[in-house]
């Protein structure tokens, strides 16, 4: 799987996140993958839907709890919006894939069974990328099964380069001070169960 490189005017927003991630241990590499790259021009249309999410989302404890990479507002991918400030004071996996990715695709259920796993201690939220086909994005959650918690489409890059990401299957967890670290991927799910067990401990 290659890793793709978001847009460049993304640049100057990677800068200024990278100063608030942690530093995190590299997992496994891509493997090669011959998938074209996405050219189309970026969208933020979202739809008056509800969020598929139904999962509670309490307001942030103060603003010093929420990261700032938290704070935003972007399209749900099953229509509505998702803000991430309601996710401030709370621990948080945040899950980066693109629907045309096979390995994001295969770990999809994994994802779906943690999140369903850790509902209550983590709140898991899902940011599909380095797309602007929010068609592909809504394909992609229904096949994977991941609509039971929040899906953002971040189709023009920006939450992604906040948190300093520039490619899909990466995770990032953010703890209820609003800790950020960006953990590269793939990572298999016993791993990452073990990341979110220490995450709900300290």
């Amino acid at each position: 799987m290659r890793r793709r490189p978001l847009p460049s005017a993304a640049a100057i927003a990677v800068a200024v996140a990278l100063a608030a991630c942690g530093s995190a241990p590299a997992a496994t590499s891509a493997e090669p993958s011959s998938e074209p790259p996405s050219t189309a021009a970026p969208s933020a249309a979202g739809s008056s839907a509800p969020p598929t999410s139904s999962a509670p989302r309490p307001s942030p404890t103060s603003s010093a709890a929420l990261a700032d990479q938290l704070d935003f507002s972007l399209p749900g991918v099953g229509g509505g919006t998702v803000d991430g400030s309601t996710l401030g004071g709370r621990d948080v996996l945040v899950w980066f894939w693109a629907p045309w990715c096979p390995t994001c695709r295969a770990e999809g259920p994994a994802i779906a069974k943690i999140a369903a796993d850790y509902r209550g201690r983590v709140s898991v939220l899902g940011l599909g990328g380095l797309s602007q086909d929010t068609g592909a994005m809504r394909d992609f959650v229904a096949q994977t099964g991941t609509d039971g918690f929040p899906q953002a489409a971040d189709t023009a890059g920006e939450v992604w380069a906040a948190f300093g990401v520039t490619s899909q299957y990466d995770f990032a967890l953010v703890d209820d001070s609003g800790a950020v670290e960006v953990i590269r991927g793939p990572v298999d799910p016993d791993t990452l169960r073990s990341r979110l067990d220490a995450l709900v401990a300290s």
